[in-house]
């Protein structure tokens, strides 16, 4: 009996394909899909009959039985693929490759979607572990003395540019592969050898690494996992409002070094936003640094962005530190809460916008970054302005590019597909099958308002999830989940005359410190300056001082 496999490698075999065979090599890319596709079919073997992966040219990368392995690289015509996606009944693009299969048995079709989506999220982890990688490697190109790297037969895997330089290698690619010993015969270069880690590579300097720069060492250690690992493809919604924030935030993207001001309720997704951002720009390799500027008191601020020289005040490390901006050099730097900036520092981050210039703590030396500030707050800004609490020309520097998230509620379409997604990956976490919605809790979690945004749905349909005994969750489910967090379905307290002008004294105490601060930061510290530049007798700043900055 003709199986559909006869009729696939009669296709396969129909093309006069020899000479392109063997001129075609896969790409890295190729290789990974290859791998990703014999993982999978372990996984999900017995449920597939036949699987057929190949480029969009119709290159053949995969083909099961594991039999026909010999195939790959045989040609397909567009016609034949045409043939193929009517005669297997099911395909799927999947990461600019084509997929077709048939199932083991009738109504397993569903195995297809689960392998191709499978796919598809591994394909991904390993193109960002690639990434990853590939950020070290240019990270270690920035050091001056010379690296490399060869594996346990003592074969070259990488070099620095310091080594290539002093090794005599002008085509690094080229070297790849090739015994360390014959990189050395015409060098006239002695090794050191550095202590591994692992018995699979292996680290060798040209020197010994006694005489590195301590703070580029700490530089290197640092941006090592500051990464963004957003994308725009990752932010779920259909819902005109998000698919506006992509679009536009899309566009700022590619937009320079330009700043980028991000706007929106807690718990909405700003700092996933400006992860894609800095993906999509051609920042995108670089480092990805973020600081929440609500979670540092107001003395750590400076030496946090900027960093201090070795020994530069009490307490400082005898090395220094690198701060925020210089580890984001070249990359991009992200400041959630912005309006929790203390208002002295303000200005201060207002000259680097400007300039490009920073100076560690302790040091008299100017450093250019080259840094791009996307900056994100949940408050008001125009209004803090108004009432003289942040400042008004780093409020429209940092809003260059304004971007706006809407909130849950008014994305309605948006809450049950991120519902099944967080169910899907709270069942990959546990290796259990991914529980269903029924009608009632859709429509649960549609009217509720998620005061809390996708934060808040993300916990609620981790918690049901988790507790609820049954794998198709109801109205019921989704209502015990959301009420056992007391504040969700009552309306907030009235606020009193007396909760008004409580509020009404701290923000008027905390305009009255950021204005000393200010007056102080002008005048380099000078308490006499600084009460004539405000308009009162040195003994009103000192009582106000003791009053105010305690």
């Amino acid at each position: 009996m003709r199986t559909k496999l006869d009729s696939v490698m009669e296709r396969l075999n129909s093309n006069d394909t020899e000479k392109q065979e063997m001129q075609y090599r896969k790409s890295t890319k190729d290789h990974l899909a290859e791998k990703v596709c014999d993982f999978l079919m372990g996984r999900y073997e017995g449920s597939v009959e036949l699987l057929l992966l190949c480029t969009d040219e119709g290159r053949v990368i995969s083909l099961y039985p594991a039999q026909e392995v010999q195939r790959y690289g045989r040609g397909l015509s567009a016609d034949d693929l045409l043939a193929l996606k009517e005669m297997l009944n099911w395909s799927d693009r999947v990461k600019g490759y084509l997929l077709f299969a048939v199932a083991a048995a009738e109504g397993q079709s569903g195995f297809l979607d689960a392998f191709s989506n499978d796919m598809i999220r591994l394909m991904g982890i390993y193109e960002r572990e690639n990434a990853k990688k590939n950020f070290l490697l240019r990270a270690l190109d920035f050091m001056d003395n010379p690296l490399c790297i060869y594996d346990r037969d003592a074969i070259f895997r990488y070099g620095n540019s310091a080594y290539c330089n002093v090794m005599n290698i002008r085509d690094r690619e080229a070297a790849v592969g090739v015994h360390v010993n014959d990189l050395m015969k015409n060098s006239g270069t002695s090794i050191h050898a550095m202590k591994s880690t692992s018995n699979k590579y292996n680290m060798f300097g040209v020197w010994e690494f006694l005489y590195l720069n301590k703070l580029n060492l700490n530089k290197m250690n640092k941006i090592i996992g500051h990464a963004a690992e957003y994308t725009f493809d990752l932010i779920i919604g259909e819902s005109e409002g998000i698919r506006q924030s992509i679009a536009i935030a899309s566009e700022f993207a590619t937009a320079g070094r330009n700043s980028v001001l991000i706007v929106g309720e807690s718990g909405v997704g700003k700092e996933l936003f400006a992860q894609a951002i800095h993906n999509y720009s051609n920042r995108g390799q670089e480092a990805f640094i973020a600081l929440n500027c609500a979670n540092f008191p107001e003395n750590l601020f400076e030496s946090e962005l900027f960093g201090y020289v070795g020994s530069a005040f009490t307490g400082a490390s005898k090395n220094g530190q690198l701060g925020k901006f210089e580890l984001a050099d070249g990359g991009t730097l992200f400041l959630d809460e912005i309006a929790e900036m203390p208002f002295y520092f303000q200005s201060k981050l207002l000259r680097i916008l400007e300039t490009g210039k920073i100076t560690r703590i302790g040091d008299t030396r100017e450093i250019e970054v080259g840094v791009r500030v996307i900056a994100a707050t949940n408050r008001d800004l125009e209004r803090m302005v108004e009432e003289g609490l942040f400042r008004k020309d780093l409020y429209y520097r940092l809003q260059v590019f304004n971007l706006v998230i809407p909130p849950l509620r008014e994305r309605e379409d948006d809450i049950v597909p991120l519902a099944e997604v967080f169910l899907k990956q709270v069942a990959q976490s546990n290796g259990r099958l991914a529980k269903l919605l029924d009608y009632s809790a859709k429509k649960t979690l549609t009217e509720y308002n998620w005061p809390g945004n996708v934060r808040e749905l993300r916990n609620v349909i981790q918690r049901v999830a988790l507790l609820s005994k049954r794998n198709v969750i109801n109205d019921k489910d989704i209502e015990a989940s959301i009420s056992s967090k007391p504040y969700s379905f009552k309306a907030d307290a009235p606020e009193t005359p007396e909760n008004r002008l409580e509020k009404c004294r701290r923000e008027i105490e905390k305009a009255n410190a950021n204005l000393l601060k200010e007056a102080l930061e002008i005048t380099d510290g000078n308490k006499q300056e600084a009460a004539a530049l405000l308009g009162m007798s040195r003994a009103t700043f000192y009582r106000m001082m003791e009053k105010y900055m305690g």
